[in-house]
C-alpha cells in the first residue's frame, strides 16, 4: 500500500510541475504569435498558449482530490478563511491607495471596494480560493 500512495504523490507532483510550467508559457508566451507573422513559430506558440489555460484547472483538481475524504474540525476551517481573508485586505490596500491616493482613503469605501470586487486582476485567484474554502463546509 505505501508503495502505491508513493505513486499517487508523484504522479500529482508531476502534474503539478506541468501546471506551473503551464502557467510561466501563458503568462511570457503571447509576445511570440502577438508579434510575429503565420509561420511554424507563430503556429506552435499559439497552440502553447491555448494549451497552457489547462493549468489552472490541473491545480484545482489536484487540490480537490487531496481535500478528498478531508475531514476538517470546524475551528481550523474558520482560522485558514481567517487567514486568507486577511491576506485580501492587506495585499489589496497598496492597489487600492494607488488608486485613490492617500488622502482619498476612508476605510468603509475601502471594505466596500474590496469585498465587492478585486481592487486588481492579479488577485483573481485568491478571491477564488477563498470561495472554495467558504464552501468546503457545504
Amino acid at each position: 500500500m505505501g508503495k502505491m500512495q508513493t505513486s499517487r504523490y508523484i504522479f500529482i507532483e508531476l502534474l503539478r510541475i506541468l501546471a506551473a510550467f503551464l502557467v510561466i508559457v501563458n503568462h511570457t508566451n503571447s509576445d511570440i504569435f502577438l508579434n510575429r507573422g503565420v509561420s511554424v513559430t507563430w503556429f506552435a506558440s499559439l497552440t502553447y498558449f491555448f494549451i497552457s489555460k489547462m493549468a489552472v484547472p490541473i491545480f484545482i483538481i489536484i487540490s480537490g482530490y487531496l481535500m478528498l475524504n478531508k475531514c476538517e474540525e470546524y475551528d481550523k476551517h474558520i482560522k485558514r478563511v481567517g487567514r486568507i481573508i486577511l491576506v485580501i485586505f492587506i495585499f489589496s490596500f497598496p492597489y487600492y491607495i494607488n488608486t485613490v491616493g492617500i488622502s482619498g482613503f476612508h476605510l468603509k469605501e475601502y471594505l466596500v471596494a474590496i469585498l465587492g470586487k478585486s481592487v486588481t486582476n492579479a488577485y483573481w485567484y485568491i478571491y477564488f480560493y477563498a470561495g472554495v474554502l467558504l464552501m468546503m463546509p457545504f
